[in-house]
């Protein structure tokens, strides 16, 4: 998804759009669960590339239960400190 460019322009205009509360996450640390998934991986990328693009410094936490989908889909942030993957079913407890 991060190379398509319609893509790119949406994660771009939602990181204008949300300039005056993302800031407010630097020095946190935010979890997602079901991070694969639509919404989670959306997430993920919106928090990442403001990381990237604004100098933020906001942990991201990303759970799934999937370790294919996980790599697959965030390999591309994994030697970023600001990423950390977890694999778990939350159905199953910590």
């Amino acid at each position: 998804m991060l190379g398509n460019k319609l893509y790119q322009k949406e994660i771009e205009f939602y990181l204008d759009y949300t300039k005056n509360l993302l800031p407010e996450l630097d020095g946190k640390s935010v979890i997602i669960t079901g991070a694969a998934g639509l919404i989670g991986s959306y997430l993920i990328d919106v928090l990442m590339a403001y990381n990237t693009s604004c100098n933020g410094n906001i942990t991201v936490i990303a759970v799934d239960f999937d370790k294919d989908a996980i790599e697959n889909r965030f390999g591309v942030y994994k030697n970023n400190s600001c990423f950390k993957a977890f694999l778990n079913d939350i159905n199953e407890g910590v």
